[in-house]
């Protein structure tokens, strides 16, 4: 849920209309934005805003836009048009594998002042670290138009060219250089550092205006008060992404004051572009739709008066979306729209008819009464997560077998879903080297191998340790449970050979049991010896 920082007295001069300052009553403007207070002082206000997935609203600027709106200060859908213009951007093809895309938009006349350069910067931060995925699928420059000369070149260089004076720095440094030096470059040198020609923007003059996505020019990409008029640049990896990005920086602007100037982009992979690109959309909303899921017999004029306040344009059933709700994606998302504009605290509650009793699924009964007799053997219940790094599960484990793996993980430690509980326990052992022994542990969780399951894992560490130990805990356990298993023998990477069974119930595998082997407890650090099973409790 993102946090923006904004003046009340900017948001009302956008505006043109004074706020209350009780907060309870300022929150009651702002739901409209999907926006409540998180703290004041003075005029500074914190808010947060309670949608992810509108990147217009995270700015001053966009709340402003939404409450025009909803208050009636606006009506319906506000119309963006860009100047045609002879300004140009040519891309090299070698960027076609490494970041292809590129918009361009040009503000002239706009009125800036520092607390307005705080608000862009903000902005750009919150869209280049979510929205544009820490930048790796967009990132923003803006730099001071009347430095540069056209056309501009977007292009790559080697490391050791083209050395420039990069963002709040006063010395020239090469690409590689900011990539060690630069506080930017050391937090994304991750994105580029494994190529060998680097992103870069030139003017006609060969000035370096940034190297996207790391940082820009402190001669032509900073933005003073001073300034009158600015080009955005939108650089990545995702072609509509870009344009999005593009769109809503620039509507920033404009409503700021700004006029809107096009940019042509010459590409050698792809059609010629001009940007940026405000068109609509148009969604059919169907009336029976709307009053189903709100439990309120609206008419169709209520509900376009509802949308022109949410800034829609509606004609008869269709809806014209505009071009900045890039969370738009069906009907729902506008019948939302309805419910907000006319107001949540409006709707009268429903009493909750549910015709069963509730209760735990069979499984999680199950699973509740395994912990109680596991408690039983004298075991202590952790909880690990089922996001773990990947080592783990494979070379710790001496195994080669791939994990399912997270596309873009927050972290090296949640890497990949776990396909077994006995890595995660064994993680935690060498967690806890220091603490007293014998160590018994189990933990009841969920795992992903082929299928969800959920299963049952028991641990016990100390200097004698053993095979028998371990199985007559699986058996005292199936015996509580009116089971029976036989171990079959087999070989596994992971377990010391010869001490290590399938475990079998009703002639089927459910499970393994055995000693970790010594090369295993020396990748986790484990100097006592180690035995455990894990078994399949859904197939229970």
């Amino acid at each position: 849920m993102p946090t923006i920082e904004i003046n009340l007295k900017d948001l009302e001069k956008l505006l043109g209309k004074k706020l209350p300052r009780d907060t309870d009553k300022l929150n009651e403007v702002l739901q409209y934005a999907k926006a409540e207070v998180e703290s004041t002082q003075n005029d500074a206000v914190s808010l947060n805003i309670e949608d992810s997935n509108r990147p217009d609203l995270w700015c001053v600027e966009g709340v402003a836009r939404e409450l025009k709106g909803a208050l009636g200060i606006e009506k319906g859908l506000k119309k963006y048009q860009a100047k045609k213009s002879n300004f140009k951007v040519s891309v090299d093809k070698r960027l076609k594998n490494i970041r292809p895309f590129i918009a361009c938009s040009i503000l002239k006349g706009v009125k800036i002042s520092d607390d307005i350069i705080i608000q862009l910067m903000q902005q750009q931060d919150k869209i280049d670290g979510t929205y544009g995925r820490k930048r790796r699928k967009t990132s923003i420059g803006l730099y001071n138009f009347d430095l540069l000369k056209f056309p501009l070149k977007y292009t790559v260089t080697k490391p050791n060219e083209n050395a420039f004076v990069p963002l709040e720095f006063t010395r020239k440094l090469t690409p590689r250089q900011i990539l060690s030096q630069h506080p930017k470059g050391r937090d994304y040198v991750h994105l580029i550092e494994d190529l060998k020609e680097y992103p870069i923007y030139l003017d006609a003059k060969k000035q370096v205006l940034s190297m996207p996505p790391i940082i820009n020019s402190n001669d032509l990409g900073k933005i003073k008060p001073e300034t009158k008029n600015i080009i955005i640049e939108v650089t990545g990896t995702d072609y509509d992404v870009v344009q999005d990005v593009l769109r809503i920086m620039t509507l920033s602007l404009a409503d700021r004051g700004g006029t809107i100037y096009s940019v042509s982009i010459d590409y050698p992979y792809r059609k010629k572009d001009v940007t940026p690109k405000f068109e609509t959309r148009k969604i059919k909303l169907d009336k029976k739709r709307v009053n189903e899921v709100l439990g309120i017999n609206f008419s169709e004029k209520e509900i376009a008066k509802l949308l022109e306040k949410a800034r829609y344009n509606v004609k008869g059933n269709m809806v014209e979306v505009p071009s900045y709700r890039v969370d738009i994606m069906d009907q729902v998302d506008l019948i939302e729209d309805v419910a907000i504009m006319y107001g949540y605290d409006k709707f009268k509650p429903l009493k909750l008819e549910v015709p069963t009793d509730g209760r735990l699924d069979k499984l999680t009964d199950f699973s509740d009464k395994i912990r109680e007799l596991m408690i039983g053997f004298e075991a202590q219940e952790i909880m690990t997560f089922s996001l773990v790094s990947e080592d783990i599960l494979t070379s710790k484990m001496n195994l080669k077998d791939k994990p399912v793996k997270v596309l873009n993980p927050i972290s090296s430690n949640y890497t990949a879903l776990r396909n077994s509980l006995i890595p995660s326990v064994l993680d935690f052992l060498s967690k806890n080297t220091t603490k007293r022994f014998p160590q018994k542990i189990f933990e009841v969780g969920q795992v992903i191998d082929k299928k969800e399951s959920t299963r049952l894992v028991f641990c016990a560490s100390h200097n004698v340790a053993d095979f028998t130990e371990v199985r007559q805990i699986l058996e005292a356990l199936l015996r509580n449970i009116g089971l029976k298993c036989k171990i079959e023998d087999f070989e596994h990477e992971s377990f010391t050979p010869g001490r290590v069974g399938n475990i079998i119930i009703n002639k089927k595998e459910v499970g393994i049991i055995g000693e970790i082997s010594h090369k295993v407890r020396e990748n986790f650090g484990l100097e006592k010896r180690v035995v455990c099973f894990e078994i399949d409790l859904s197939e229970l």
